[in-house]
Protein backbone atom coordinates (compact mmCIF):
# COMPACT_ATOMS: atom_id res chain seq x y z
CA UNK A 1 0.00 0.00 0.00
CA UNK A 2 2.86 2.39 0.40
CA UNK A 3 4.91 4.20 -2.54
CA UNK A 4 6.71 2.96 -5.11
CA UNK A 5 9.94 1.91 -5.18
CA UNK A 6 13.14 2.93 -7.17
CA UNK A 7 12.95 0.68 -10.69
CA UNK A 8 16.74 -0.38 -10.14
CA UNK A 9 15.48 -2.03 -6.72
CA UNK A 10 12.29 -3.49 -8.02
CA UNK A 11 13.00 -4.43 -12.03
CA UNK A 12 11.85 -2.62 -14.72
CA UNK A 13 7.91 -3.40 -14.52
CA UNK A 14 7.02 -2.01 -11.79
CA UNK A 15 9.49 1.41 -12.73
CA UNK A 16 7.30 1.67 -15.87
CA UNK A 17 4.43 2.10 -13.56
CA UNK A 18 6.18 4.60 -11.24
CA UNK A 19 7.02 6.66 -14.40
CA UNK A 20 3.01 6.55 -15.47
CA UNK A 21 1.90 7.26 -11.94
CA UNK A 22 4.12 10.04 -11.83
CA UNK A 23 2.96 11.21 -15.25
CA UNK A 24 -0.86 10.49 -14.21
CA UNK A 25 -0.50 13.16 -11.49
CA UNK A 26 1.63 15.65 -13.48
CA UNK A 27 -1.41 15.90 -16.17
CA UNK A 28 -3.97 16.16 -12.93
CA UNK A 29 -1.47 19.07 -11.75
CA UNK A 30 -1.30 20.60 -15.46
CA UNK A 31 -5.23 20.37 -15.67
CA UNK A 32 -5.96 22.05 -12.18
CA UNK A 33 -3.73 24.61 -13.35
CA UNK A 34 -5.84 25.29 -16.93
CA UNK A 35 -9.15 24.81 -15.42
CA UNK A 36 -8.62 26.93 -12.29
CA UNK A 37 -11.48 29.63 -12.54
CA UNK A 38 -9.10 31.22 -9.12
CA UNK A 39 -6.25 31.43 -11.58
CA UNK A 40 -7.97 33.10 -14.05
CA UNK A 41 -9.03 35.60 -11.30
CA UNK A 42 -5.84 36.18 -10.09
CA UNK A 43 -4.32 36.83 -13.15
CA UNK A 44 -7.16 40.07 -13.77
CA UNK A 45 -6.42 41.37 -10.26
CA UNK A 46 -2.59 41.30 -11.52
CA UNK A 47 -3.33 42.76 -14.30
CA UNK A 48 -5.08 45.57 -12.92
CA UNK A 49 -2.34 46.28 -10.66
CA UNK A 50 -0.14 46.71 -13.71
CA UNK A 51 -2.78 48.87 -14.96
CA UNK A 52 -3.09 50.96 -11.84
CA UNK A 53 1.51 51.51 -11.74
CA UNK A 54 0.72 52.12 -15.68
CA UNK A 55 -1.78 55.26 -14.09
CA UNK A 56 0.64 56.35 -11.61
CA UNK A 57 3.73 56.63 -13.75
CA UNK A 58 1.14 58.68 -16.29
CA UNK A 59 0.14 60.83 -13.49
CA UNK A 60 3.62 62.60 -13.94
CA UNK A 61 2.72 63.64 -17.81
CA UNK A 62 0.71 66.60 -18.98
CA UNK A 63 -2.99 66.89 -18.99
CA UNK A 64 -3.59 67.86 -22.18
CA UNK A 65 -7.13 68.98 -23.94
CA UNK A 66 -9.18 71.24 -26.05
CA UNK A 67 -11.27 73.81 -24.78
CA UNK A 68 -14.22 75.54 -26.22
CA UNK A 69 -16.53 78.28 -24.56
CA UNK A 70 -19.38 79.07 -26.94
CA UNK A 71 -21.99 82.15 -24.64
CA UNK A 72 -25.36 81.42 -25.77
CA UNK A 73 -26.47 84.91 -23.45
CA UNK A 74 -24.95 87.59 -22.62
CA UNK A 75 -26.42 91.03 -20.73
CA UNK A 76 -25.31 94.00 -18.64
CA UNK A 77 -27.90 94.94 -15.81
CA UNK A 78 -27.29 98.21 -14.43
CA UNK A 79 -28.06 98.97 -10.99
CA UNK A 80 -30.48 101.49 -10.02
CA UNK A 81 -29.35 104.61 -8.68
CA UNK A 82 -26.96 105.25 -11.97
CA UNK A 83 -27.26 108.06 -13.50
CA UNK A 84 -27.75 106.97 -17.44
CA UNK A 85 -28.68 109.79 -20.13
CA UNK A 86 -28.28 107.35 -23.41
CA UNK A 87 -28.67 103.88 -23.90
CA UNK A 88 -25.63 101.32 -24.01
CA UNK A 89 -23.68 102.18 -27.02
CA UNK A 90 -21.53 98.54 -27.12
CA UNK A 91 -23.28 95.80 -29.17
CA UNK A 92 -23.61 92.90 -26.98
CA UNK A 93 -22.31 89.80 -29.07
CA UNK A 94 -21.68 86.00 -27.89
CA UNK A 95 -18.20 85.45 -28.19
CA UNK A 96 -16.60 81.88 -28.96
CA UNK A 97 -13.62 80.75 -27.37
CA UNK A 98 -11.49 77.84 -28.62
CA UNK A 99 -8.22 76.79 -26.65
CA UNK A 100 -5.81 74.49 -26.35
CA UNK A 101 -4.70 74.02 -22.79
CA UNK A 102 -1.79 71.68 -21.92
CA UNK A 103 -0.75 71.47 -17.41
CA UNK A 104 2.34 70.22 -16.33
CA UNK A 105 2.32 69.47 -12.70
CA UNK A 106 5.67 70.65 -11.40
CA UNK A 107 5.18 70.06 -7.34
CA UNK A 108 2.49 68.24 -5.59
CA UNK A 109 4.00 67.37 -2.46
CA UNK A 110 5.80 63.98 -3.71
CA UNK A 111 2.17 62.49 -3.58
CA UNK A 112 2.62 61.20 -7.45
CA UNK A 113 5.73 59.32 -6.31
CA UNK A 114 4.60 57.79 -3.23
CA UNK A 115 1.15 56.73 -5.51
CA UNK A 116 3.19 55.30 -7.54
CA UNK A 117 5.72 53.24 -5.10
CA UNK A 118 2.81 52.54 -3.16
CA UNK A 119 1.39 50.91 -7.06
CA UNK A 120 4.61 49.13 -7.37
CA UNK A 121 4.52 47.52 -4.01
CA UNK A 122 1.03 46.53 -4.63
CA UNK A 123 2.16 44.70 -7.70
CA UNK A 124 4.93 43.19 -5.91
CA UNK A 125 2.70 41.78 -3.37
CA UNK A 126 0.05 40.83 -6.08
CA UNK A 127 2.99 38.54 -8.07
CA UNK A 128 3.30 36.89 -4.23
CA UNK A 129 -0.25 36.54 -4.22
CA UNK A 130 -0.02 34.88 -7.75
CA UNK A 131 2.34 32.27 -6.41
CA UNK A 132 0.98 31.16 -3.61
CA UNK A 133 -2.78 31.09 -5.65
CA UNK A 134 -1.01 28.69 -7.87
CA UNK A 135 0.27 26.60 -4.71
CA UNK A 136 -2.88 25.93 -3.69
CA UNK A 137 -4.37 24.82 -6.52
CA UNK A 138 -1.92 22.71 -7.35
CA UNK A 139 -1.74 21.63 -3.55
CA UNK A 140 -5.56 21.30 -4.08
CA UNK A 141 -5.40 18.47 -7.16
CA UNK A 142 -2.99 17.01 -5.22
CA UNK A 143 -5.25 16.40 -2.36
CA UNK A 144 -7.82 15.37 -4.35
CA UNK A 145 -5.26 13.00 -6.20
CA UNK A 146 -4.90 11.47 -2.78
CA UNK A 147 -8.20 11.41 -1.89
CA UNK A 148 -9.72 9.41 -4.80
CA UNK A 149 -6.48 6.62 -4.05
CA UNK A 150 -7.29 6.81 -0.32
CA UNK A 151 -11.11 6.13 -0.58
CA UNK A 152 -10.51 3.27 -3.25
CA UNK A 153 -8.25 1.64 -0.79
CA UNK A 154 -10.66 2.01 1.59
CA UNK A 155 -13.26 0.21 -0.73
CA UNK A 156 -10.49 -2.75 -1.54
CA UNK A 157 -10.45 -2.58 1.85
CA UNK A 158 -13.60 -3.37 2.56
CA UNK A 159 -14.59 -5.62 -0.15
CA UNK A 160 -12.14 -7.91 1.15
CA UNK A 161 -13.87 -7.99 4.47
CA UNK A 162 -17.01 -8.89 3.04
CA UNK A 163 -15.33 -11.51 1.49
CA UNK A 164 -14.08 -12.77 4.44
CA UNK A 165 -17.00 -12.36 6.78
CA UNK A 166 -19.17 -14.17 4.27
CA UNK A 167 -17.09 -16.87 4.17
CA UNK A 168 -17.08 -17.23 7.67
CA UNK A 169 -20.85 -16.97 7.91
CA UNK A 170 -21.09 -19.99 4.94
CA UNK A 171 -18.80 -21.82 6.83
CA UNK A 172 -20.79 -21.43 9.99
CA UNK A 173 -24.15 -22.35 8.31
CA UNK A 174 -22.58 -25.55 7.52
CA UNK A 175 -21.45 -26.72 10.47
CA UNK A 176 -24.45 -25.26 12.34
CA UNK A 177 -26.48 -28.02 10.37
CA UNK A 178 -23.87 -30.68 12.19
CA UNK A 179 -24.75 -29.00 15.35
CA UNK A 180 -21.01 -27.85 16.05
CA UNK A 181 -22.21 -24.26 15.92
CA UNK A 182 -25.06 -22.51 17.55
CA UNK A 183 -28.06 -20.37 16.23
CA UNK A 184 -25.90 -17.41 17.94
CA UNK A 185 -23.31 -18.00 15.80
CA UNK A 186 -24.75 -17.99 12.71
CA UNK A 187 -26.78 -14.81 13.87
CA UNK A 188 -24.00 -13.24 14.75
CA UNK A 189 -21.89 -13.83 11.39
CA UNK A 190 -25.06 -12.80 9.26
CA UNK A 191 -24.99 -9.50 11.58
CA UNK A 192 -21.11 -8.77 10.52
CA UNK A 193 -22.14 -9.22 6.56
CA UNK A 194 -24.86 -7.12 7.04
CA UNK A 195 -21.98 -4.79 8.99
CA UNK A 196 -19.36 -5.43 6.17
CA UNK A 197 -21.73 -4.29 3.37
CA UNK A 198 -23.19 -1.05 4.67
CA UNK A 199 -19.00 -0.40 5.74
CA UNK A 200 -18.02 -0.95 1.84
CA UNK A 201 -21.98 1.21 0.72
CA UNK A 202 -20.18 4.16 2.91
CA UNK A 203 -16.79 3.43 1.85
CA UNK A 204 -18.07 3.62 -1.80
CA UNK A 205 -20.11 7.07 -1.05
CA UNK A 206 -16.88 8.59 0.08
CA UNK A 207 -15.09 7.01 -3.12
CA UNK A 208 -17.87 8.80 -5.19
CA UNK A 209 -17.88 12.39 -3.11
CA UNK A 210 -14.05 12.26 -3.84
CA UNK A 211 -14.11 11.50 -7.52
CA UNK A 212 -16.64 14.36 -8.16
CA UNK A 213 -14.13 16.54 -6.12
CA UNK A 214 -11.29 15.69 -8.53
CA UNK A 215 -13.42 16.23 -11.33
CA UNK A 216 -14.32 19.55 -9.95
CA UNK A 217 -10.52 20.43 -9.50
CA UNK A 218 -8.78 18.70 -12.56
CA UNK A 219 -11.68 19.37 -14.98
CA UNK A 220 -11.78 15.37 -15.88
CA UNK A 221 -12.40 12.06 -13.84
CA UNK A 222 -10.36 9.92 -12.14
CA UNK A 223 -8.85 7.33 -14.46
CA UNK A 224 -9.09 3.35 -13.26
CA UNK A 225 -5.34 1.93 -11.69
CA UNK A 226 -3.98 5.72 -10.35
CA UNK A 227 -1.05 4.59 -8.61
CA UNK A 228 0.20 6.28 -5.53
CA UNK A 229 2.72 9.08 -6.24
CA UNK A 230 5.57 9.59 -4.56
CA UNK A 231 5.66 11.48 -1.32
CA UNK A 232 7.23 15.09 -1.45
CA UNK A 233 10.24 14.18 1.63
CA UNK A 234 12.81 15.98 -1.23
CA UNK A 235 10.93 19.08 -0.45
CA UNK A 236 10.96 19.23 2.96
CA UNK A 237 13.90 20.86 5.19
CA UNK A 238 16.23 18.65 7.40
CA UNK A 239 14.21 19.61 10.97
CA UNK A 240 11.68 22.35 12.49
CA UNK A 241 14.46 24.65 12.95
CA UNK A 242 15.24 24.70 9.15
CA UNK A 243 11.63 24.74 8.76
CA UNK A 244 10.70 27.87 10.31
CA UNK A 245 14.40 29.86 8.77
CA UNK A 246 12.91 28.71 5.80
CA UNK A 247 8.89 29.52 5.48
CA UNK A 248 10.00 33.03 6.73
CA UNK A 249 12.47 33.25 3.62
CA UNK A 250 10.80 31.65 1.18
CA UNK A 251 6.85 32.07 1.82
CA UNK A 252 4.75 34.02 -0.80
CA UNK A 253 1.83 34.35 1.56
CA UNK A 254 4.29 37.02 4.55
CA UNK A 255 6.43 38.27 1.12
CA UNK A 256 2.86 39.57 0.48
CA UNK A 257 2.30 40.72 3.58
CA UNK A 258 5.91 42.54 3.43
CA UNK A 259 4.89 44.21 0.52
CA UNK A 260 1.62 45.39 1.19
CA UNK A 261 3.13 47.18 4.60
CA UNK A 262 5.44 48.76 2.55
CA UNK A 263 2.77 49.58 0.15
CA UNK A 264 0.28 51.22 3.49
CA UNK A 265 3.59 53.33 4.19
CA UNK A 266 3.71 54.66 0.88
CA UNK A 267 -0.31 55.59 0.79
CA UNK A 268 -0.24 57.52 4.10
CA UNK A 269 3.03 59.82 2.61
CA UNK A 270 0.62 60.24 -0.23
CA UNK A 271 -1.97 61.74 2.29
CA UNK A 272 0.48 64.03 3.94
CA UNK A 273 0.49 65.33 0.58
CA UNK A 274 -2.66 66.94 0.35
CA UNK A 275 -0.96 69.39 2.73
CA UNK A 276 2.01 70.74 0.68
CA UNK A 277 1.30 73.44 -1.99
CA UNK A 278 0.94 72.35 -5.44
CA UNK A 279 3.00 73.80 -8.56
CA UNK A 280 1.58 73.68 -12.02
CA UNK A 281 2.61 75.00 -15.51
CA UNK A 282 0.13 76.15 -17.64
CA UNK A 283 0.13 76.68 -21.22
CA UNK A 284 -2.69 77.86 -23.26
CA UNK A 285 -2.91 79.29 -27.07
CA UNK A 286 -6.74 80.65 -26.93
CA UNK A 287 -8.13 81.69 -29.71
CA UNK A 288 -11.63 83.70 -29.28
CA UNK A 289 -14.28 85.09 -32.26
CA UNK A 290 -17.21 87.21 -32.47
CA UNK A 291 -15.94 89.30 -29.63
CA UNK A 292 -17.37 93.10 -30.40
CA UNK A 293 -18.60 94.76 -33.44
CA UNK A 294 -15.30 97.05 -33.63
CA UNK A 295 -12.78 93.26 -33.60
CA UNK A 296 -13.71 89.71 -34.47
CA UNK A 297 -11.42 87.37 -33.41
CA UNK A 298 -8.16 87.80 -31.02
CA UNK A 299 -5.58 85.34 -30.05
CA UNK A 300 -4.11 84.53 -26.72
CA UNK A 301 -0.60 82.60 -25.76
CA UNK A 302 -0.15 82.26 -22.21
CA UNK A 303 2.29 80.07 -20.16
CA UNK A 304 2.08 80.47 -16.44
CA UNK A 305 3.03 79.18 -13.35
CA UNK A 306 -0.24 78.06 -11.01
CA UNK A 307 0.29 77.87 -7.67
CA UNK A 308 -2.48 76.85 -5.18
CA UNK A 309 -1.22 76.42 -0.94
CA UNK A 310 -4.33 74.92 0.89
CA UNK A 311 -5.36 76.21 3.85
CA UNK A 312 -8.09 74.21 4.82
CA UNK A 313 -10.13 71.35 2.86
CA UNK A 314 -12.60 69.61 4.15
CA UNK A 315 -11.70 65.75 5.10
CA UNK A 316 -7.63 66.24 4.51
CA UNK A 317 -6.77 65.83 8.09
CA UNK A 318 -9.34 62.57 8.62
CA UNK A 319 -8.20 61.27 5.74
CA UNK A 320 -4.54 61.34 6.62
CA UNK A 321 -5.13 59.90 10.13
CA UNK A 322 -7.40 56.92 7.91
CA UNK A 323 -4.02 56.45 6.15
CA UNK A 324 -1.59 56.34 8.79
CA UNK A 325 -4.17 54.17 10.79
CA UNK A 326 -4.21 51.69 7.90
CA UNK A 327 -0.29 51.80 7.57
CA UNK A 328 -0.16 50.33 11.46
CA UNK A 329 -2.70 48.27 11.07
CA UNK A 330 -1.00 46.45 8.02
CA UNK A 331 2.20 46.26 9.69
CA UNK A 332 0.50 44.20 12.73
CA UNK A 333 -1.37 42.43 11.15
CA UNK A 334 1.98 41.40 8.97
CA UNK A 335 2.93 40.37 12.16
CA UNK A 336 0.01 38.42 13.23
CA UNK A 337 0.09 36.57 10.02
CA UNK A 338 3.64 35.17 10.44
CA UNK A 339 2.82 33.91 13.93
CA UNK A 340 0.15 32.27 12.80
CA UNK A 341 2.02 30.64 9.31
CA UNK A 342 4.48 29.35 11.72
CA UNK A 343 2.34 27.87 13.94
CA UNK A 344 0.55 26.31 11.49
CA UNK A 345 3.15 25.02 9.64
CA UNK A 346 5.16 23.59 12.93
CA UNK A 347 1.51 21.74 13.84
CA UNK A 348 1.92 20.38 10.09
CA UNK A 349 5.13 19.30 10.81
CA UNK A 350 4.32 17.78 13.89
CA UNK A 351 1.32 15.79 12.54
CA UNK A 352 3.63 14.55 9.46
CA UNK A 353 5.81 13.20 11.86
CA UNK A 354 3.05 12.00 14.39
CA UNK A 355 1.72 9.95 11.02
CA UNK A 356 4.71 8.47 9.68
CA UNK A 357 5.17 7.12 13.16
CA UNK A 358 2.01 5.44 13.53
CA UNK A 359 2.39 4.03 9.95
CA UNK A 360 5.15 2.38 11.14
CA UNK A 361 3.19 0.68 13.83
CA UNK A 362 0.24 0.16 11.37
CA UNK A 363 1.52 -1.55 9.38
CA UNK A 364 2.74 -3.74 12.29
CA UNK A 365 -0.31 -4.36 13.16
CA UNK A 366 -1.60 -5.15 9.87
CA UNK A 367 1.06 -7.87 9.26
CA UNK A 368 0.15 -8.90 13.11
CA UNK A 369 -3.69 -9.11 12.46
CA UNK A 370 -2.75 -11.17 9.34
CA UNK A 371 -1.41 -13.61 11.39
CA UNK A 372 -3.67 -13.44 13.54
CA UNK A 373 -6.66 -14.34 10.99
CA UNK A 374 -4.25 -17.86 9.72
CA UNK A 375 -4.32 -18.72 13.45
CA UNK A 376 -7.73 -17.91 13.71
CA UNK A 377 -8.59 -20.38 10.61
CA UNK A 378 -6.15 -23.29 12.11
CA UNK A 379 -7.61 -23.31 15.41
CA UNK A 380 -10.94 -23.61 14.00
CA UNK A 381 -9.56 -26.23 11.99
CA UNK A 382 -8.40 -27.97 14.67
CA UNK A 383 -11.73 -27.77 16.66
CA UNK A 384 -10.94 -25.55 19.08
CA UNK A 385 -11.46 -22.17 17.25
CA UNK A 386 -14.48 -20.25 18.14
CA UNK A 387 -16.58 -18.74 15.36
CA UNK A 388 -16.30 -15.11 17.29
CA UNK A 389 -12.58 -15.10 17.29
CA UNK A 390 -12.25 -15.37 13.88
CA UNK A 391 -15.25 -12.58 12.97
CA UNK A 392 -13.17 -10.24 15.43
CA UNK A 393 -9.92 -11.02 13.77
CA UNK A 394 -10.94 -10.46 10.37
CA UNK A 395 -12.79 -7.09 11.35
CA UNK A 396 -9.33 -5.77 13.06
CA UNK A 397 -7.86 -6.83 9.67
CA UNK A 398 -10.16 -4.77 7.93
CA UNK A 399 -9.57 -2.13 10.30
CA UNK A 400 -5.78 -1.99 10.29
CA UNK A 401 -5.25 -1.84 6.64
CA UNK A 402 -8.12 1.10 6.43
CA UNK A 403 -6.26 2.74 9.55
CA UNK A 404 -2.94 2.43 7.04
CA UNK A 405 -4.53 3.69 4.32
CA UNK A 406 -5.61 6.77 6.15
CA UNK A 407 -2.44 7.32 7.71
CA UNK A 408 -0.67 7.62 4.72
CA UNK A 409 -2.31 9.99 2.93
CA UNK A 410 -2.78 12.31 6.44
CA UNK A 411 1.48 11.83 6.43
CA UNK A 412 1.05 12.86 2.59
CA UNK A 413 -0.91 15.64 2.20
CA UNK A 414 0.48 17.22 5.33
CA UNK A 415 3.91 16.95 4.17
CA UNK A 416 2.53 18.20 0.63
CA UNK A 417 0.99 21.07 2.57
CA UNK A 418 4.28 22.11 3.86
CA UNK A 419 5.78 21.96 0.47
CA UNK A 420 2.75 24.25 -1.17
CA UNK A 421 3.68 26.91 2.21
CA UNK A 422 7.64 26.62 0.96
CA UNK A 423 6.05 27.10 -3.10
CA UNK A 424 7.99 24.63 -3.96
CA UNK A 425 5.26 22.30 -5.58
CA UNK A 426 5.18 22.13 -9.25
CA UNK A 427 3.54 20.01 -12.16
CA UNK A 428 6.81 19.01 -13.64
CA UNK A 429 6.58 16.14 -11.40
CA UNK A 430 8.15 13.94 -13.43
CA UNK A 431 11.61 15.52 -12.19
CA UNK A 432 10.85 13.86 -8.70
CA UNK A 433 12.66 10.96 -7.62
CA UNK A 434 10.39 8.19 -5.99
CA UNK A 435 10.64 7.98 -1.82
CA UNK A 436 11.50 5.59 0.13
CA UNK A 437 9.74 4.90 3.33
Amino acid sequence: MRLLLVAIAVGPGLAARAQAAELDLAASLRGSVTESPALAADAERQLANKARVWAMRDAFMPTIGIVHEQVLDSRIDYSPGVARTTPDSTTRNEPHLTAFQATLPIFDGFRRWNDLQAAMKKLDAGRHQSVEARQQVLLEAIDAYLAVIRDRGIVAARARQIAAVSSVAAHTETVFSTQDATLSDVATARSRVEAARAAHDRAKAALQASEIEFARVVGSKPVAGMAVPPAPDIFLPRDVEALRREFVDASPRLAAARADVEASKYAARSAMAELAPRVDLQFTRALQSHVTEAYDKTSDTTLKLVARIPLYTPGTLPGIAQARAASRQASWDAIDSERRSLAKIEALWVERKGALSAMTRARKRLATMREAVSARLAEQQAGYGTIMGRLDAEAETAEAAIALTTLSYEADIAGWRIAAALARISEDLPTMKVSRR
